[in-house]
């Protein structure tokens, strides 16, 4: 009988615009979208389909029908095992996809975006629906926070056309996202040769945040090392170190000669060839004379750290050739920049402080004597660097380097030995030794039993490692991670470790520290075998990204 009303309501509708408006006003919405839940499925597919009929060529009918009807209800019955039903869905997806203002309203659904892409890549299975999630897709890129949504699930097509073809403010758009977005490792090469070409160029535009947004966008491909050779193919380079030597554009939210820097260290960090590496069009190849030369003065005049941090790591990979290597040494003792480099390791940027002493250790072989010399006249040296070794109970990367440093000049210095004991620093060098020799460490193998308290947790430093987790250094994240991971060795108090780091929400930490895990999870969804993609959806519904199973009458079995 309710069957029956439906499919005569169906006809009515298909007769005159106007039977739509009097089925509107009689309230037939609400109940429509209860009729969605029904038990029995061929009133659900008529529901779905009397629904679309009134959804047909009127914008208004649209936006009532979707103030009525859960959205997310209608996303749930695309998955639906009923192929009928399944199709009636999607066709009534695809009619309200056509109004512009619902658009965004359609993609805002937890989970809807990224099932409508499993379904447009699921067409071997199904070529119909694949089709018309294809057209649903298509119809919601009107809005520029679906295509961010769409390439967080794995579809980077739509981004990487409007980054290609859309306007100005579209491109900085799309750029920004692709600045901000964590990229899949099967999908990085893919982005870096479509997006790269568009990229370089916003960086020639006048408009500030256009190159604002296309030099972070840059510096996230260039992050990924296999990306370098592309880049590196796409004139990147060229463009670049002319960012770094000659460009200026006053009032830009960035310092866009810091930003070129950190893309060169990351690209040239991947172990590319850089001798023979043009850099301009007047034949100057990075290994020149000319482009040292010019990096060097940048660091005796330069003042942003962040600069002078990406400027020393471009030297250091340049070091690794010795033919750059001996220009370097030489244009470094014949200049300021030795006292600079050294007056570096006073400075309080941590990180900046360890790329200069990675510089300075690897000049050593070739001018230690005069590094001992500019040492000894910088005010707080050498006694500074015994002072950072010894200045925590936990041995950091800064301290780890400022000992290499030490450990590399020249023993038979006079002039250092006799500085090093003038600051009374043997001591305090001795103490260390026999400190570490007197420390067991109960988390893992010391000397300890498995039932005492952890040495970690006395010296309050789990919580630290787990924010360490959140560093940018991929090596910081692993050291830490494997520290933390002492706590659940087998010679410990398992249990108690257990508990101890949900107390501090270890979990979450963790979880977090893998910013390429909901790609991982979304490409095994989209692309693995059966086994992979159901653990892939179960670990995405539990972390909320697809809409939950429905719990009545629309399972697979019912359907």
């Amino acid at each position: 009988m309710v069957l029956e009303a439906i499919r005569d309501l169906h006809d009515i509708c298909k007769k005159k615009q106007y039977n739509k408006i009097q089925i509107h006003n009689a309230g037939i919405l609400p109940l429509l979208f209860k009729l969605l839940k029904d038990k029995d499925r061929d009133i659900r597919y008529a529901a779905l389909e009397l629904l679309r009929e009134l959804a047909k060529d009127d914008d208004d009918s649209k936006i009532m029908i979707s103030e009525v009807v859960d959205m997310s209800a209608v996303i749930k019955m695309m998955s639906s095992g009923h192929q009928p039903i399944r199709h009636a869905a999607l066709l009534l997806l695809l009619e309200l996809s056509r109004s512009e203002i619902l658009q965004e309203k359609i993609g805002s659904v937890p989970g809807g975006i990224l099932v409508l892409i499993r379904i447009k890549y699921n067409q071997s299975d199904d070529a119909f629906s694949s089709e018309k999630a294809d057209e649903i897709l298509k119809n919601l890129e009107s809005s520029p926070e679906n295509i961010k949504k769409m390439a967080e699930n794995g579809l980077f097509e739509p981004l990487l056309k409007h980054l290609t073809e859309g306007s100005e403010e579209m491109q900085t758009e799309m750029a920004e996202y692709l600045g901000e977005i964590a990229l899949g490792h099967d999908s990085e090469t893919y982005v870096a040769e479509r997006a790269s070409p568009p990229l370089i160029k916003m960086v020639l535009s006048g408009n500030p945040l256009t190159r604002t947004a296309a030099f972070k966008a840059l510096a996230k491909i260039a992050s990924f090392h296999p990306n370098a050779t592309i880049l590196a193919k796409s004139g990147i380079v060229q463009r670049m170190v002319e960012e770094m030597f000659a460009r200026r554009i006053h009032g830009e939210p960035i310092n866009s000669k810091t930003e070129a820097a950190a893309i060169l260290a990351n690209i040239f960090e991947a172990g590319l060839d850089l001798e023979n590496l043009q850099v301009n069009s007047h034949g100057h190849i990075l290994a020149s004379d000319y482009v040292l030369y010019s990096i060097i003065e940048m660091i005796k005049h330069s003042t942003p750290d962040e600069l002078n941090i990406n400027l020393i790591r471009i030297l250091l990979c340049l070091a690794k050739s010795p033919k750059s290597m001996s220009t370097i040494v030489s244009m470094v003792k014949e200049s300021e920049a030795s006292y600079i480099l050294v007056e570096l390791l006073n400075n309080p940027h941590e990180e900046l402080g360890i790329a200069a002493t990675k510089l300075l250790i690897g000049l050593i072989p070739y001018m230690g004597h005069t590094i001992v010399e500019r040492l000894c006249k910088t005010a707080g040296q050498p006694e500074n660097l015994i002072l950072v070794i010894n200045e925590t109970t936990r041995i950091t990367h800064r301290q780890a380097v400022s000992s290499t440093f030490l450990a590399k000049l020249p023993h038979q210095s006079l002039t250092l030995n006799l500085a090093l004991l003038g600051k009374n620093t043997v001591p305090t060098v001795l103490q260390q030794i026999n400190q570490i020799q007197g420390t067991g460490i109960r988390t893992s193998r010391g000397a300890c039993s498995s039932q005492n308290t952890f040495c970690l947790v006395d010296a309050k430093a789990v919580e630290r490692l787990l924010a360490c987790l959140g560093h940018e250094n991929f090596e910081v994240v692993e050291a830490a991670l494997s520290a933390v991971c002492t706590l659940l060795d087998d010679k410990v108090d398992v249990e108690k470790s257990v508990g101890m780091l949900c107390e501090v929400n270890a979990i979450q930490h963790v979880l977090n520290a893998d910013r390429l895990l909901p790609a991982t999870l979304v490409n095994a969804f989209h692309h693995g075998d059966t086994d992979t993609r159901q653990m892939a959806e179960k670990i995405l519904r539990h972390l909320n990204k697809i809409p939950n199973s429905p719990t009545s009458h629309t399972s697979h079995c019912t359907m």
